[in-house]
C-alpha cells in the first residue's frame, strides 16, 4: 500500500466510522480460475468504495472493478497524484458511470497522502457517503 491509498483510507475512516469496513466484502470473483477484485472498502452494506491517485487509463480499469462489484452504489475518491487533469479524470469517471447508470458520487480530494488536508477531504468525503445514504 503506498502512502496515497493510506490517505484514502484514513478519510474513509473518519468519514465512516464502524461503517467503513475492509474485511471481505470489498471483493469479488470474476469466476471459476479467474481471480478476483478487492476493492478499497465498503460503507454499511451498500456502498463500494475506490480509492485512486493514478492515471487516466489505470483509473477507468479500476472503474470497471467499482461497476462490477455487486453493491448498488459506487463511491470513487481521486487523490490528485498521477493525473495530467484531474478534472478531466473526473469528467472521465462520470460519463463511464453514467453509461452504467449506477447510482455513485465521486469526489476530488484536495490533499494527498504527501500534502494531507485532513478536515477539509473528509468532510468532502462524509458529505458524498450521506448523499449515497439518501438514495
Amino acid at each position: 500500500m503506498g502512502i496515497h491509498d493510506d490517505y484514502g483510507k484514513s478519510l474513509l475512516r473518519r468519514a465512516g466510522g464502524s461503517r467503513y469496513d475492509t474485511s471481505g466484502t470489498n471483493s469479488f470473483s470474476f469466476g471459476l480460475d479467474a481471480g478476483e477484485a478487492r476493492l478499497d472498502g465498503v460503507i454499511a452494506e451498500d456502498i463500494v468504495v475506490e480509492i485512486e491517485s493514478r492515471t487516466d487509463k489505470q483509473i477507468r480499469g479500476a472503474l470497471l472493478d467499482l461497476i462490477l462489484h455487486p453493491y448498488p452504489k459506487k463511491l470513487m475518491l481521486l487523490i490528485p497524484m498521477h493525473m495530467n487533469s484531474v478534472e478531466r479524470t473526473r469528467r472521465q469517471c462520470e460519463a463511464v458511470l453514467a453509461r452504467f447508470d449506477v447510482l455513485h458520487r465521486i469526489v476530488v480530494l484536495q490533499g494527498t497522502g504527501s500534502e494531507p488536508m485532513l478536515e477539509c477531504d473528509t468532510e468532502l468525503v462524509r458529505v458524498a457517503i450521506e448523499e449515497l445514504d439518501r438514495v
